[in-house]
């Protein structure tokens, strides 16, 4: 996604202020993809150090920072599940999807806990977008290119079994930033026709991929929603006529109101709702929300 695509402007987008914000923005630290734990005193983010992303922790409080990936791999995507382990996906140095399809390592999703971390998804190619629903079950994109004709979000549950929760018949659909909201009940997600289709936010029944309803039209680009903590708002990184480059928008949880925050991407919503963090040229920032959806 490297920049915005517009199939059509046969209207203009109404919009309304679903939140305002309600304070400056602040810098972080250096890094990308900011993630908030669920006790609300830790960032992870990747960050790209020389060549190769790794994700960081960063104690939000001190400002005191680890590694939490693993060393030689490149590692992205950092999610947090509710007991506090770290997600996140990780894999080799190709950078060729075919080249990849000959190496055994591929992109997995790792889990970091107490100092141990774990391989919860085993595949030739891509599994990415790590996240949690409240039950602990994981979900997350395996494209196409991992042995099957077309891309799927796919859920393992908490004993270990994988499913197929949004499947796709189309080899050229794309899917990324699966993201269940608080009540379980609906999962959020960037979907794409095409490589020359927009991105759009889509949301579906958790139990039913296939029933989707699209929160963002073809007149703007969207991808990496996140769900407010109370299930009442969306944050998603958003780019229509007239931005400048890529931005940080809020609407409600039905899509029916939308304003625009701050420039910047991957937004995420700290426990209290009341932060969100995002990133703007390779740095994350941080900024005071206030209000509530109308």
């Amino acid at each position: 996604m490297k920049a915005c695509y517009y199939a059509a402007f046969a209207a203009a987008l109404a919009v309304s202020a679903v939140l305002a914000a309600s304070g400056g923005e602040r810098e972080i630290c250096r890094g990308e993809a900011p993630s908030v734990s669920p006790d609300g005193r830790q960032l992870a983010f990747m960050r790209l150090d020389g060549h190769r992303y790794a994700v960081h922790v960063r104690n939000i409080q001190d400002g005191t920072e680890r590694q939490a990936s693993q060393a030689g791999f490149k590692a992205i995507g950092p999610r947090w599940r509710a007991d506090g382990a770290l997600a996140y996906s990780a894999g080799n140095e190709t950078k060729s999807a075919y080249l990849a399809r000959n190496d055994k390592t591929g992109w997995n999703i790792y889990l970091a806990k107490d100092g141990r971390t774990e391989k919860l998804t085993s595949g030739r190619v891509r599994h990415t977008c790590p996240s949690f629903g409240p039950d602990g079950s994981l979900y997350f994109v395996s494209d196409a290119t991992d042995g099957a004709d077309t891309a799927s979000i796919q859920r393992r549950d908490a004993s270990g079994g994988f499913s197929t929760c949004v499947p796709s018949a189309d080899p050229r659909a794309m899917f990324g930033d699966p993201s269940v909201s608080p009540d379980g009940r609906r999962l959020l997600r960037a979907e794409a026709g095409a490589y020359h289709r927009p991105w759009r936010i889509v949301v579906s029944p958790v139990d039913d991929g296939v029933k989707r309803t699209f929160l963002t039209g073809v007149d703007m680009a969207a991808y990496a929603p996140a769900w407010s903590p109370d299930g009442r708002r969306i944050a998603f990184t958003g780019c229509r006529e007239g931005d400048d480059g890529w931005q940080v928008y809020l609407m409600s949880a039905d899509g029916g109101g939308m304003v625009r925050v701050a420039k910047g991407r991957n937004p995420a919503f700290a426990p209290d709702g009341a932060t969100l963090y995002y990133d703007r040229d390779g740095r994350i920032w941080s900024i005071e929300i206030g209000g509530e959806a109308q």
